[in-house]
């Protein structure tokens, strides 16, 4: 039972997105579909759409909403590094996005392979849509080019909103998942995966404990006036400190560590507190840290 109240355009330097007030028996909710943050997928390899390498989609994320599919009464809460680009893909395939986005790469990998496909693509797709949502020049030219940004290194492509995961602001009528991670799998996970690459000069040379000080100095109460960490940076560690909310009755936890239990969790309170008895598609594959996670004290 769900009424719709109002469907507006809004178009702000951070933000292009096509927004739904939708009022339901236990309150009223905003669905929004994104063009900035933008979700894109990756022209090359992985070719797997159960890779959470395959597509991204932040755009939920890092608003603080949750992915809300359509058609189905989830509202998957997520944090960075914990799961957070496998969830975002499960929330396409719940949503029934994927074959569409798969559709989209296989054309776009032919297409593109000629600079004035790409044109043709900028023109038809993407800046159409921004127009639609009534953005000026200059910020229909921000989000084209990021669209493309990351196209030469990466060979990633932004995708039109509409195969986009919908993000909601209150989860009205609506499953919460919870998404938690191990925190010190999660601070492990950031540090060996993108701040020991890009900042370790930064860091103590000599240190033969490097992710043990790392540790101390992120959650240090001065970390964030300190020039070795950005914002995004602490955004990634901080989530790990917040206190588990495992009495909230309305939700339901999420355990990366253990996901075929957390994926039965979830399909028996669709089914017993909504009447959605229906099997929901596999987690994709989580990635794992290759090396032995370090223990804080270990010699």
């Amino acid at each position: 039972n769900q009424t719709l109240q109002s469907l507006r355009t809004e178009c702000v330097e951070a933000a292009h997105r096509a927004v739904a007030t939708v009022c339901l028996p236990d309150g009223c909710d905003e669905w929004s579909k994104y063009s900035l943050p933008r979700c894109d997928v990756i022209l090359g390899l992985p070719y797997d759409f159960g890779d959470s390498n395959f597509a991204l989609a932040p755009a939920c994320v890092l608003s603080g909403q949750y992915y809300c599919p359509l058609g189905l009464p989830l509202a998957l809460k997520v944090t960075l590094k914990a799961a957070s680009r496998s969830a975002a893909i499960w929330a396409m395939m719940l949503e029934g996005l994927m074959p569409a986005v798969v559709s989209a790469h296989r054309t776009l990998s032919v297409a593109l392979s000629s600079k004035g496909n790409i044109r043709s693509f900028l023109r038809e797709w993407i800046e159409q849509e921004e127009i639609r949502l009534g953005c000026s020049p200059e910020l229909q030219f921000f989000s084209i080019s990021r669209s493309v940004a990351k196209m030469e290194e990466q060979a990633r492509i932004g995708l039109p909103m509409a195969l986009c995961p919908t993000c909601c602001r209150t989860a009205a009528g609506r499953l919460r998942v919870v998404f938690l991670r191990d925190p010190l799998a999660r601070m492990s996970s950031f540090f060996h995966g993108y701040f020991l690459k890009q900042k370790e000069r930064l860091l103590p040379q000599s240190d033969p404990h490097l992710f043990e000080t790392w540790i101390r100095l992120i959650l240090s109460p001065n970390a964030s006036a300190s020039p070795l960490f950005e914002a995004s940076d602490l955004d990634h560690v901080r989530p790990a400190l917040d206190r588990s909310p495992t009495d909230d009755p309305e939700q339901v936890i999420f355990c990366i560590e253990d996901v075929e239990k957390s994926l039965r969790r979830v399909e028996s309170a669709l089914c017993t507190r909504f009447g959605h008895c229906t099997p929901l598609p596999s987690f994709p594959a989580v990635k794992r840290q290759s090396k032995r996670e370090p223990k804080i004290g270990a010699e």
